[in-house]
Order: C-alpha cells, then sequence, then structure tokens
C-alpha cells in the first residue's frame, strides 16, 4: 500500500510539472533565447555577415568558413498574424525573427520576445543557397537577389504570403527563390525554381543556421533543458551537438532524409530538406567570432539547357509545440526538451491529450 501510494504522489507531481511546463510555453516570462529589442520600425537596415560558403557538390567536404566583403543588400519585411520577419536580399536569409504572441516578460508585453537576429549580441541567422560544379552558376547565401518590394503583410481574408527573389547570372541561369508563410504558423516554405542556360545544369541547396552563444537571461534553476544543436534521421535517431562539440570537430555525416535544429527551452529554429535525398550534414565553428554554424547540403540534380527544375525545402522558427510539430516532421517532437523529466514527462504529456 505504501508503494502505491509513493507511485501515486510521483504520478501527481509529474502531471502538475506538464501542467505547469504547457502553461510557462504559453504564458508564463520566457529566458530571452536572442537580443531583447522592441519591435523596429520599417525599413531598418543593418549588414548581413557572411558566415560559411560551398564550394562543392560531390564528396564528403563540408563547407569551409570564408569572409567576404558584404555586397550592398536591402531587407524585406514580412509580417504574418504570428510573425514578424526581415529578410537580406543577400542570399535571401532570414536575419530576423520576432515573436508576435510572445513576450519577454509577463509584465511588459509590448516587449516582443527576438528569437533571431544579426545583433552582435546572441547573434542567429538561417542561410540557404544553391551550389553548382560550374563556379558563377548559382547564388549562394552571398549573392544578392532581385526584390519586387520591401514590405509584405498579411492582410484580412488572405492566407498566405509570398515572397519571390530573382537572381540570373551571364551564362542565361536564372534562379527564382519564394519563401512562403502562411497564417497561424511557424513554418515557412522555401522554393528554388532554376532554369538553366546553354548548358545543364546540375547543383544542390544547402541550409544552414548560424549562431553565437547565448547570453542567458532569466534561466531557470530548476529546470536545466538544452540550449545548442541536435541532427535527426531514422537511422541515427535523436543526437545533439552542442557549441562545444561544434568548437572541438566539424560534423561529417552522409545521411538519408533528417533534419537540423538549434534549440533552446522554449522555441527552436530548424531546416527540413526535401525528403528522398542524400545529405550532408555538417558544421563549423568561426573562432573570430566565436559563431556556430550546423547546417545541411543535399544531392545534386540536374536540370537540362534551357529547362527547369525545383528544389524544396522547409524553415521551422518558433515555440515548441509539441503537437504541432509532430505533423511537420518525424522526429521533430523530440526537440521538446524536459531535461533530466523527459523520460517521465513525455509518457505523460501523451496520456493528458489522448
Amino acid at each position: 500500500m505504501g508503494n502505491h501510494r509513493v507511485l501515486l504522489y510521483f504520478t501527481l507531481f509529474f502531471i502538475i510539472y506538464m501542467i505547469w511546463a504547457q502553461w510557462q510555453i504559453e504564458y508564463g516570462p520566457k529566458p530571452a533565447p536572442a537580443v531583447v529589442q522592441e519591435k523596429t520600425a520599417d525599413g531598418v537596415i543593418k549588414e548581413a555577415v557572411p558566415s560559411a560558403d560551398i564550394s562543392a557538390i560531390n564528396g564528403q567536404a563540408a563547407p569551409a568558413i570564408v569572409e567576404n566583403a558584404a555586397p550592398i543588400s536591402d531587407r524585406i519585411k514580412i509580417v504574418t498574424d504570428v510573425l514578424d520577419v526581415e529578410i537580406d536580399t543577400k542570399g535571401g536569409d532570414i536575419v530576423r525573427v520576432v515573436l508576435r504572441d510572445y513576450s519577454v516578460t509577463a509584465d511588459e508585453p509590448e516587449e516582443l520576445l527576438v528569437l533571431l537576429t544579426d545583433e552582435n549580441v546572441n547573434y542567429h541567422v538561417a542561410q540557404s543557397g544553391l551550389v553548382s560544379k560550374n563556379k558563377g552558376t548559382a547564388p549562394s547565401h552571398n549573392a544578392v537577389y532581385r526584390s519586387e518590394q520591401s514590405v509584405y503583410r498579411l492582410a484580412e481574408g488572405t492566407d498566405v504570403i509570398e515572397v519571390p527573389l530573382y537572381w540570373t547570372n551571364n551564362d542565361g541561369v536564372s534562379v527564382k527563390k519564394v519563401l512562403t508563410f502562411r497564417r497561424n504558423d511557424y513554418v515557412v516554405d522555401v522554393n528554388y525554381t532554376v532554369t538553366a542556360g546553354s548548358q545543364n545544369w546540375t547543383g544542390s541547396d544547402y541550409m544552414q543556421i548560424t549562431r553565437s552563444r547565448p547570453v542567458e537571461v532569466n534561466s531557470n534553476a530548476f529546470i536545466r533543458t538544452y540550449t545548442g544543436g541536435v541532427v535527426y534521421n531514422e537511422e541515427i535517431k535523436y543526437e545533439k551537438y552542442d557549441f562545444d562539440d561544434i568548437a572541438e570537430k566539424n560534423l561529417n555525416y552522409q545521411l538519408t532524409d533528417g533534419w537540423l535544429a538549434m534549440i533552446q527551452h522554449y522555441f527552436l529554429a530548424a531546416w527540413l530538406p526535401e525528403t528522398g535525398k542524400d545529405n550532408l550534414y555538417f558544421s563549423r565553428y568561426n573562432s573570430s567570432k566565436d559563431h556556430f554554424t550546423l547546417g545541411t547540403r543535399t544531392s545534386a540534380i540536374t536540370i537540362d539547357a534551357g529547362q527547369t527544375g525545383q528544389i524544396t525545402s522547409r524553415f521551422v522558427v518558433g515555440p515548441k509545440l509539441q503537437n504541432k510539430l509532430e505533423e511537420i516532421a518525424p522526429g521533430l517532437d523530440l526537440t521538446v526538451d524536459y531535461g533530466i523529466l523527459t523520460i517521465f514527462a513525455k509518457p505523460l504529456y501523451l496520456s493528458l491529450i489522448h
């Protein structure tokens, strides 16, 4: 009887904890995961910082970090019902994300939470681009795109925003990169339409997250959760690569499908490559900036001369809403980290929602 009572108390404790943890995600004060700033006005321009360059398609070598002079670029502002985003036309990179439904503290609801930023403190950006075996025929995250407009807002009665970016070279290769945002959605679709020039085009896409070591603010002393990189696929399952791991050794994994993410207690940023491809997962450390990069490059496709092909991926940025993460990609719900209590917390969570 005594053992049953202990088990009952133990189960009750975890149920209370699960309710508390979910309340914290939805309503509680959040630790500042990036630069804590008030919402900026439209048209603010900041200089993006290049972190890595892809120079090959085939083989095991991952991109080396190179420092390039930043070309002139502009900012594009996208406002949905849940996201306030800035995209740099250099690379079409996502360099700022504000979560419109989440404030830094409950006491100051107007101070919205900044999850991604290219400011020096808590630098955290999402980069993507194309590589080709023929130099100059694919726009990397250092290439400057042309944009049709600088501000996009989700209008009432509209559920989708498409942000097209355009790039061409002197050999007749043209690329249209479209980032698609949806109402009440933290998933961004990224689609490349590549039209080959006078010769066949062979290339692939890559995607990476680069961030600095986070500055801890308002951390919870009771719940010690993981902050850093993770890689997942059906073969290796869920593997963590923290900042020390990335600084110590470059990751070099050839995996089928899967995804990568940079996670912290309540939030995540994740790249999901197109399914059905063999991907090279890599990491790089820039010691001069103390920047950590986790990325992947997909297997190459060939587009015949004068023909058009498609390359797609998805980017997830926002809160760890476990039931929605399960629907986005296999294993993505594993990013919901309850620290040392995970082994008990997840089964209890599942029992509560069913």
